[in-house]
């Protein structure tokens, strides 16, 4: 079965996911935080709009303690760009993100994310 979660806030501050399987899609409406997450060996198509010349695009990583937090996820970091080459962008504010701790820690209860164990190498 090729399935991945996709936390969203499509309904207020909660986070569902989506199970998407072999053979199937799931097309997201525009403008919803998403996470796209495949299980290992599995392979998934994600197919992006032409965006709109001035669109901008949001990075945004979640404390996930839940004890803390109760169900509503608390932000902890956004960064905004203008997307030009997504490969090399994504890559560099994700490497960011996995190399600098302090960007990883929530402000409201001090816990720091975990940073994934992945390389970002698609050559590899």
């Amino acid at each position: 079965m090729n399935a991945y979660s996709q936390p969203n806030r499509e309904n207020g501050d909660q986070f569902r996911d989506v199970v998407i399987r072999e053979g199937e899609m799931f097309l997201l409406p525009g403008n919803i935080p998403h996470s796209p997450r495949r299980q290992g060996d599995t392979i998934g198509l994600v197919m992006e709009r032409k965006r709109p010349v001035g669109s901008i695009d949001r990075l945004r990583w979640y404390c996930e303690n839940e004890k803390e937090h109760g169900e509503t996820p608390a932000l902890i970091r956004e960064e905004q760009f203008f997307c030009e080459d997504m490969e090399t962008q994504l890559k560099e504010v994700i490497e960011d993100w996995m190399r600098n701790e302090s960007s990883r820690e929530c402000k409201l209860c001090g816990s720091i994310a975990a940073a994934p164990g992945y390389s970002l190498d698609i050559n590899e």
